[in-house]
C-alpha cells in the first residue's frame, strides 16, 4: 500500500511541474526521494527522453538518491528553501550522478 504522504508530495510535484519543457534533457535521468521524517517513503522522479514520470516506487537504477524530509522537500518545491542551502545546512542529502542534477535543476527554473 502506497503511503498518502508520498502520494500528496507527489501530487504537488505533478501540480507544480505540469507541463514542464524538458526536450532539451538528453536520454535518461532519474531520481529516488527517500523521505526520511514521518512521512517515511520513497518514490522516484524520472526524465526519459523529455518526458516527466512520477511514482511512488523504488528505483534501483538512479542517478541520484535524495534524502529529505517532507517538510524540507515542499519548502523547496515552493521557494522557501533554496536547494543551495539546504546541501550547506544537510537538510537534504543528495548522492550520485551531481552534473545530471545540475543540468536538470538549469533546466526547470
Amino acid at each position: 500500500m502506497v503511503n498518502e504522504n508520498v502520494m500528496s508530495v507527489i501530487k504537488l510535484i505533478k501540480c507544480k511541474y505540469a507541463n514542464p519543457d524538458l526536450s532539451a534533457f538528453p536520454g535518461k535521468f532519474a531520481v529516488q526521494i527517500e523521505l526520511t521524517d514521518e512521512a517515511d517513503g520513497v518514490f522516484y522522479i524520472e526524465v526519459l527522453n523529455g518526458r516527466l514520470s512520477i511514482e511512488p516506487y523504488e528505483y534501483n537504477d538512479r542517478d541520484l538518491l535524495v534524502k529529505v524530509s517532507r517538510e524540507n522537500l515542499e519548502k523547496i518545491i515552493n521557494g522557501k528553501l533554496k536547494i543551495e542551502n539546504a546541501l550547506i545546512t544537510r537538510k537534504i542529502i543528495v548522492s550520485g550522478n551531481m552534473s545530471k542534477a545540475l543540468l536538470i535543476k538549469k533546466i526547470l527554473k
